[in-house]
């Protein structure tokens, strides 16, 4: 026990190894004095007077404890070029002085040397050669050993073969190619990865001083569900690539390569591996099914160049960069055969200058992916959801179209444009009167001497003056426009009517007064607490940069709340950015889905395509980018993936985090592989404590307290109370004879028959609690936390709203069986009446995910169970007067529903 405390002070919390040393030291010592204490109170009882005191052993060094505990994982090391990162074997007597690789047979060689010579203390030069880098991976085989070992993945495997679920991707177009590639040897161990490559400081995300580059490539198991996929102990890392710069395209190659060289002796030809319910071996194969990463590192990884280095902006289709605003072409996918002979010509190039012709024509460079026969260039390749929508579109949207923290050298550039113009329009207003004075002097001296054309150069200089050009800035919209009340906007308005819109030519930006109501909205909106609130000063430097997921918070379930109140049926302009909006926020809730129906994957197309049109429109401003253009291909990606969501960038973004809080010592040369052994012994470490705890109670109450802190998996988190309300007690009894089909009768309806069933009120059989946890997710009463008790749930084969008005758990018995249940009694929420349903601007909008119900109480109650519960929902109490409804109103957002509930 002592050396799992030193393990994970070290390897979990980052305690430095001196210190834990120091912890080692000191338990040694308290521990020794303990036994010395209990073996003087024994001698004193004359018991045992001639035992001799144990002396209690404990290693001095946490490196030590690794190996005393066998959590050291296997490592290898190959020596690698820091400036092309060619890797070669460790044999170093067989290794060059310098880097002999040349980027094509007639190219220069690299010529970097790859050795330096090693000091000793005193200051003499050392005979023995040190490598200047090193490329550090994990062993595979190894690292499958370990995970099939693992406590409860053999499980997880097998569910998700035999009885897949709905949601993640395991009914997909792409499951299934991948599942046809076994050649019919259908097994739980036929496992699927998908390679994450991403590239962070290892020394924080900091912007002053030197910046620090270290890759990261990590590979995911596909088969796991996503509750267990994205775990720690279930990733296997294969390597960190050596800092201190980002690799060009043939370092990114020569990395690769040794992955992919691991990876492909282990298909189709299995291999055999130890695990827990095969101590014996079971036959295991290994299928690339996608590659996730960033825009940048898709590229560089994926064998693709940059669209600056390109005539082809886009890898998914041959689009030209200067045909990125067209939306009436109906872009065809890439055929990968294509691709892999477009690959294999760039390769056979014999000159860097042929290779830049052919990649600038193509777009295309080859890449290792290649050497696996089974992929597809074009499809295996995932359009991240956080870098290119939610970094990308939403950021785009926020920050320069609606000029919310607008870019400071964007908005000066627009500001000058403006003044421009600005004096453009005095000067065609102030100076043409002082012109028209000039002009009727120089008249005046005429008149002597030509009557008749004096006469006909006023008449056409007095025109010019009563009828000026017409000016470059946009007129006034009608005061006489009556808005809509009682009609959809995205319907009723024809997409002609933008033509007619007089848009500033030069830029949008939301009012001052409309930012201010956005912001009000943030303070105001009752959220549950696993919903991070965003910044209340929206818009100003000081609340830093939006991260991926405050851009998600932001447009599916704040905005939604306040936008309908200040645009909608406000004018022509206004009605049209509200449709935009309504575009954007529709296509957010389907990319951020975890399952996604074809229905749904065409309705996006339609959503995405009329917010590119209107925007082009509403924004003529600024020109579209590259993540726009992407962004229409989701509706295909859809169709084959089944969802995006659950192969988003979010898991290996929380894995660069863990990597930058380990200690190293700042060497370019030990980064990497201090950080992989210290990730791995830290994976390693769990496991071996999840093994111990069905022997050893102790070891479970470890788990329970190094890695459980926030609360445990379906636990309250407040005392039991005894059960009450007796209108509860007879909602219940309702219930349970609906649900089950018995006849369950009250505890004090006497007598009772034979092996009734009872409802018993008393605490054995019935408690009450304030709020519980399920993985992560808090549920509370609304007298304990309203956010957390406003929730969306299935009664009655229809979804409700409401707030749980009460949490119950109940020992049911009947007959010889013994049930413990949890109920959920809920208010649910009423809806507005009739005639205040034509005043709800949500009604039209389905794609908002939103509704307005009554804040007054009505006394309704449901009861259901754990399943039945969808997910929360977000919260804003509006006055009386909004929308024209007069009484109080909640609005009420749906779109936490990511159709994750049945997987919880």
């Amino acid at each position: 026990m002592c050396c799992v405390l030193a393990a994970v002070l070290n390897l979990n919390f980052g305690v430095s190894r001196a210190n834990v040393n120091l912890v080692l030291h000191a338990l040694r010592l308290i521990v020794n004095v303990t036994i010395k204490l209990v073996m003087m109170s024994v001698r004193t009882l004359n018991i045992g007077t001639n035992l001799q005191s144990p002396v209690f052993k404990l290693p001095k060094d946490i490196q030590t404890v690794y190996s005393f505990l066998q959590i050291n994982p296997v490592i290898h090391r190959t020596v690698c070029c820091p400036t092309c990162f060619k890797l070669y074997p460790m044999d170093i007597s067989q290794i060059p002085e310098e880097c002999s690789f040349r980027k094509s047979s007639r190219a220069k060689a690299c010529q970097t040397k790859l050795f330096q010579p090693s000091k000793i203390r005193k200051g003499t030069m050392f005979i023995r050669r040190t490598p200047r880098c090193y490329f550090a991976t994990q062993d595979l085989q190894f690292w499958l050993q370990t995970f099939l070992q693992r406590p409860g993945i053999e499980d997880a495997l097998h569910m998700t073969h035999d009885t897949p679920p709905k949601e993640d991707i395991y009914r997909s177009p792409a499951w299934n190619k991948a599942q046809r590639h076994f050649l019919g040897m259908t097994s739980p161990y036929n496992l699927i990865f998908g390679i994450y490559i991403d590239w962070f400081n290892p020394r924080g995300n900091k912007i002053a001083g030197a910046q620090v580059s270290c890759g990261i490539i990590a590979l995911y198991c596909l088969n796991l569900p996503a509750h267990l996929r994205y775990q720690l102990e279930n990733i296997y890392i294969f390597g960190l690539i050596p800092p201190p710069r980002l690799p060009d395209i043939f370092g990114t190659t020569h990395i690769m390569a040794s992955l992919i060289a691991s990876i492909r002796h282990l298909w189709p030809t299995p291999i055999t591996v130890l695990s827990s319910r095969h101590p014996a071996g079971v036959s295991v194969i290994i299928y690339v099914l996608a590659l996730i990463a960033d825009l940048q590192a898709i590229r560089k990884v994926g064998g693709y160049l940059q669209p600056s280095f390109s005539n082809y902006l886009c890898s998914f289709c041959p689009c030209h960069r200067e045909n990125i605003d067209d939306l009436d072409k109906n872009w065809s996918l890439r055929s990968p055969a294509e691709v892999r002979i477009q690959a294999l010509k760039w390769k056979a190039c014999t000159t860097l200058k042929a290779q830049e012709q052919l990649a600038s024509t193509t777009g295309v460079r080859w890449t290792p992916f290649h050497d696996l026969e089974y992929w597809d260039p074009v499809m295996n390749v995932v359009l991240g959801t956080m870098h290119n929508w939610l970094e990308g579109v939403l950021e785009e949207h926020l920050r320069t179209y609606w000029g919310v923290g607008r870019n400071v050298q964007l908005q000066k550039i627009l500001d000058e444009q403006e003044n421009e113009e600005r004096l453009l329009e005095e000067w065609t207003e102030s100076d043409a009167s002082e012109s028209a004075d000039e002009l009727d002097d120089l008249l005046k001296d005429a008149q002597d001497t030509d009557r008749d054309e004096d006469d006909v150069m006023d008449y056409d200089y007095e025109m010019d003056l009563t009828c000026p050009p017409a000016s470059a800035t946009p007129s006034e919209l009608d005061d006489d426009f009556d808005p809509m009340s009682d009609h959809d906007v995205l319907d009723v308005l024809d997409d002609s009517d933008l033509n007619y819109l007089n848009i500033d030519e030069t830029t949008y930006k939301i009012t001052a007064e409309e930012l201010e109501s956005i912001r009000s909205c943030i303070k105001e909106v009752i959220l549950p607490t696993h919903v991070k609130r965003l910044p209340a000063n929206l818009g100003e430097a000081s609340h830093g940069t939006l991260k991926a997921a405050q851009y998600a918070t932001l447009f599916s379930l704040i905005l939604p709340l306040v936008i309908p109140e200040i645009w909608n049926n406000r004018d022509i302009l206004h009605n049209h950015l509200f449709a935009n909006f309504c575009h954007l926020v529709g296509c957010t809730n389907i990319v951020l889905a975890y399952s996604v129906s074809e229905e749904e994957a065409n309705y996006f197309d339609h959503l995405y395509l009329k917010y590119r049109q209107t925007s082009q429109v509403l924004f003529p401003a600024f020109k579209s980018k590259p993540n726009h253009h992407f962004a229409r291909h989701y509706p295909v990606l859809f169709k084959f993936w089944g969802a995006l969501a659950p192969l988003s960038e979010f898991p290996g973004e929380r894995l660069n985090g863990i990597m930058q809080k380990i200690s190293t010592n700042g060497k370019n040369r030990d980064i990497g592989e201090t950080m992989l052994r210290h990730i791995c012994r830290r994976s390693q470490l769990k496991i071996l404590m999840e093994k111990e705890q069905k022997d050893r109670l102790e070891m479970s109450e470890f788990l329970q307290l190094f890695y459980n802190r926030k609360a445990p998996s379906s636990s309250t988190s407040f005392k039991e109370e005894k059960y009450r309300d007796d209108n509860h007690y007879t909602k219940l009894l309702e219930y349970l004879c609906r649900s089950t089909g018995l006849n369950w009768r009250p505890f004090n309806m006497f007598p009772h028959p034979l092996q009734p069933c009872i409802l018993q009120p008393d605490c054995e059989y019935m408690s009450q609690v304030a709020s519980l946890t399920d993985k992560d997710i808090f549920f509370s009463c609304k007298s304990s936390h309203y956010g957390n008790s406003s929730v969306l749930y299935q009664c009655h084969n229809q979804e409700q709203t409401g707030n749980i008005d009460c949490i119950i758990h109940a020992k049911l018995s009947y007959g010889e069986d013994v049930k413990h249940t949890t109920f959920f009694l809920i208010e649910r929420h009423r809806e507005i009446l009739p005639q205040e349903w034509q005043h709800n601007p949500y009604s039209a909008h389905p794609e908002l995910r939103t509704t307005v119900v009554a804040a007054e109480k009505w006394g309704q109650i449901d009861v259901v169970e754990a399943q039945h519960i969808i997910s929360h929902v977000i919260i804003r109490l509006r006055p009386k007067g909004t929308f024209g409804i007069n009484s109080n109103i909640l609005l009420v957002c749906k779109a936490l529903d990511r159709k994750q509930h049945r997987t919880r």
